[in-house]
């Protein structure tokens, strides 16, 4: 929770980072029901900009927040294929 809380405060400190994109190879999984992006549609769309190197974007229908823990043969499978083709 106390990541939450000090949201701001991060920011803050971390100006050096805000044009930083990972260059490392990447993979999003997320849940088709997650309610904190209920898909956030904008940014789904556009996570090429925020990572570069994205090999693909997963979304596991009537899955949540937590995917690895409601899915987890699912999200292992794609997990294992996105590393295998490394």
């Amino acid at each position: 929770m106390n990541y939450y809380r000090n949201l701001d405060r991060n920011w803050e400190m971390t100006p050096f980072l805000d044009d930083l994109r990972p260059s490392l190879p990447s993979l999003y999984i997320g849940g088709a029901v997650d309610p904190s992006n209920a898909f956030n549609k904008p940014a789904f769309d556009t996570l090429e900009n925020t990572l570069p190197n994205l090999r693909g974007k997963v979304v596991l229908e009537g899955v949540g927040h937590d995917s690895p823990e409601e899915e987890p043969e699912a999200f292992n499978q794609k997990l294992l294929e996105f590393l295998a083709a490394l």
